[in-house]
């Protein structure tokens, strides 16, 4: 049975649409809706709840060069107080796991380890981070954790009382203050999601209800749930675990993917696109209606022998009907 998050109470009293996510019980949407959710974080700015994600320290002797050996890009260098997103790869070659990376310390770092991740792609991680002779503690139990994201994100955190906020891909110590004149410290990673500046904001996990209502009060923020979340990543062409990405694909497969688009709908992960005269040619991964690009996006991954190929006459089975799809003009970014 899915648990509930750190933030459940503030779900329950904004009337959130709560489904299963993985072991969580994640909100949908909200009574406005996923549309006007994803509108909000274009325009002003939304407030995600991102349980799921695992957080974790590691620490050891010159951490930073144990890490470069096992991880896609080399973090030696990342100074104290830096951010970097980046991935592990198996010995095959392919995917193990996203995470996003902080130097707290010089021999001492923070992993935030993708939601969604699959058990055994942790276990891969956390082993392979241990066998460099690090020490690795799970911090997921006493984090919470949550992203603004939008143009207004800075100006709401420092209206909530955050009197100093970092530069893009940096973190540092900050706090917030509710109504009641209560102040709350948290860690604020800065960094861009869908295109947009956003704060992941990680706090005592015991706090979690007062300070998601320190931010929640200030004028500008709209609660956001999973499915703007999903359309946001598919709208400016980031592929997302474990659908697009994951241990059966390498990174030299993420040329097979392509964005498609239709007017209104997407077709379910698993529907197979076809090119003129019924030739399938790929499967769909993942799709939603994208309010700002006005259509409905959908990542598919196009098999091996037709990648690369113009691509024409592409047609998907969506509400039982062959639909026409379009490649959209959009480019995947991994990061």
């Amino acid at each position: 049975m899915a648990e509930n998050t750190f933030f459940h109470e503030i779900h329950q009293e904004l009337d959130a649409k709560l489904v299963p996510c993985g072991k969580w019980k994640l909100p949908l949407f909200y009574p406005g809706g996923a549309i006007a959710e994803h509108r909000n974080c274009r325009e002003k700015a939304a407030l995600f709840d991102l349980t799921g994600t695992e957080i974790f320290q590691t620490a050891g002797k010159d951490a930073g060069k144990a890490l470069s050996k096992i991880f896609a890009d080399p973090c030696a260098d990342l100074p104290v107080g830096g951010v970097m997103r980046s991935f592990m790869l198996r010995e095959n070659g392919n995917f193990a796991a996203f995470f996003t990376l902080c130097r707290m310390q010089q021999d001492d770092f923070m992993l935030h380890l993708d939601r969604n991740t699959p058990e055994k792609d942790k276990s891969y991680l956390l082993d392979k981070i241990k066998s460099a002779g690090l020490e690795v503690r799970d911090l997921s139990s006493a984090m919470a954790i949550l992203t603004l994201a939008g143009p207004d994100a800075a100006r709401i955190l420092q209206e909530a009382g955050a009197e100093a906020l970092p530069e893009k891909e940096h973190w540092q110590m900050s706090a917030v203050t509710d109504e009641d004149g209560d102040t709350f410290r948290c860690i604020v990673v800065a960094r861009e999601r869908f295109g947009e500046t956003a704060f992941d904001l990680c706090v005592n996990a015991d706090n979690a209800v007062e300070f998601y209502g320190a931010i929640y009060r200030i004028n500008g923020v709209c609660p956001a749930g999973i499915a703007a979340w999903e359309s946001l990543h598919l709208e400016s062409g980031v592929p997302q675990v474990p659908g697009e990405l994951h241990s059966g694909v390498s990174p030299e497969r993420s040329a097979d993917l392509v964005i498609l688009e239709t007017p209104r709908h997407a077709a379910l992960p698993g529907t197979v696109v076809k090119a003129q005269g019924g030739i399938p040619v790929g499967v769909i991964t993942s799709g939603a209606y994208c309010p700002a690009a006005g259509k409905a996006r959908m990542f598919c991954r196009i098999e091996p022998s037709v990648a690369g190929e113009e691509l024409r006459g592409l047609s998907v089975l969506i509400n039982g009907k062959e639909t026409a799809v379009e490649l959209a003009n959009a480019e995947i970014s991994l990061k």
